[in-house]
């Protein structure tokens, strides 16, 4: 059976992860998602554009709708909106 590793070894670990892997990682770890933000991320590509964020090789992008429920005489009775977020990884990796 594996040991888990301590949090200098972790912490080792995650600095030298590419930051696409290690953002993966972390969304789905619990545990790391605890000290990780004391880790520096080494970023090669960040921008920011009307619709997205591009970190590295990874866009998130931001999903807006909007939806009008109108009565009879087609007086709006409520507005819905929501929001998702998608990421999706850009090739060729930097």
């Amino acid at each position: 059976m594996s040991k888990p590793l301590s949090y200098q070894s972790t912490r080792c670990v995650l600095q030298y992860f590419n930051c696409t892997e290690r953002f993966l990682l972390t969304s789905r770890c619990p545990t790391i998602k605890q000290f990780e933000k004391s880790i520096p991320l080494r970023v090669k590509r960040l921008e920011f554009t009307k619709d997205d964020i591009i970190l590295n090789n990874l866009r998130f992008r931001l999903n807006w709708a909007y939806s009008k429920k109108r009565a009879g005489r087609g007086d709006v009775i409520s507005y819905t909106s929501f929001c998702s977020v998608t990421i999706t990884k850009e090739y060729p990796n930097i």
